[in-house]
């Protein structure tokens, strides 16, 4: 039931942010924030100063997060699915960056990231740059290393390495979140820093 009211709640929230949306955009394309009654360009709102003074990554300042969509088992599963178009508005709303979420674990196996799986995520990381936004991807739902983290780790490490070498290349823009909310038996105890 837990899982049901999570489901039904993530997608009126995702409803609702798509349905807004729309409205950031006007006709020629521009941001709500970037007209004028005349139509002249303005800039943005400023930062508020007192957070200008913290040091965002890569000069992020506006972003958002894609949730339930690639931290579901797979794609899908969960009734959302990155779609193109979602990146382009999400830019015309005046947003710099996505944070996205991502079950890579239930997506490889003994650690080897199955081609598939990678050939989507160049594909949405590549729409991403194409928008001229960044991205924070990160391990999200990896249950197994959680709860036996000693046992894991080795297949933690070979996608890490793996997502590095493949990405290795891509701009500044994309930022590793090394993993999500570590919980259960992940805790300082355990000797799984050397990442």
């Amino acid at each position: 039931m837990k899982k049901i009211i999570k489901r039904i709640v993530s997608g009126i929230l995702l409803a609702s942010m798509l349905t807004a949306l729309p409205a950031c955009s006007s006709a020629t394309g521009e941001s709500e924030s970037d007209q004028t009654t005349d139509n002249a360009k303005t800039t943005q709102p400023a930062i508020d100063p007192a957070l200008e003074a913290l040091n965002f990554p890569n000069g992020f300042r506006r972003g958002i997060n894609l949730g339930n969509m690639l931290e579901a088992p797979h794609e899908g599963d969960w009734g959302l699915s990155v779609q193109d178009e979602y990146l382009t508005e999400i830019k015309n709303c005046g947003f710099d960056f996505v944070r996205i979420p991502i079950s890579w674990s239930t997506n490889q196996t003994d650690g080897v990231i199955d081609a598939s799986f990678f050939e989507r995520m160049d594909h949405i990381l590549d729409v991403v740059e194409e928008n001229g936004l960044g991205a924070i991807i990160n391990f999200h739902n990896y249950y197994d290393l959680m709860e036996d983290p000693r046992d894991e780790k080795e297949n933690f490490y070979r996608m890490w390495e793996s997502i590095a070498e493949r990405y290795k290349d891509r701009p500044d823009s994309l930022v590793f979140e090394i993993l999500n909310e570590p919980t259960a038996s992940l805790n300082a105890n355990i000797d799984w820093m050397p990442i």
